[in-house]
């Protein structure tokens, strides 16, 4: 086989080392914040799903397998918040603060 390919059991093996990786250094983090408490138990069985909220959560999609719901919730929440009427934002969530960043660029 091709030198890239590597069996079943090499796969399980680089990820445990990677497992082991990320938690030591998790442990001795200090730099970009964010919550290393949090308990992603609960979203473990969404893993299993190819889940996409593709183009504009305010506009009905044809792709069936998405979580457009908690896309609108997470808007709502922050227009309320900031008290905006909800006829009146439009949004949707970014998967990273670069990409938040860019849209706020290009519409700023």
């Amino acid at each position: 086989p091709p030198e890239f390919l590597r069996s079943p059991d090499e796969v399980r093996h680089e990820l445990a080392q990677f497992s082991v990786y990320l938690s030591e250094r998790t442990r001795h983090h200090l730099g970009y914040p964010y919550n290393l408490k949090f308990d992603t138990a609960a979203l473990a069985p969404f893993l299993q799903y190819s889940i996409n909220n593709l183009g504009d959560p305010f506009v009905t999609s044809n792709y069936g397998v998405h979580s457009r719901k908690f896309e609108l919730e997470v808007l709502n929440f922050f227009a309320d918040l900031w008290r905006i009427p909800r006829d009146e934002y439009w949004g949707y969530t970014t998967t990273c603060g670069t990409e938040g960043n860019l849209l706020g660029v290009l519409y700023g």
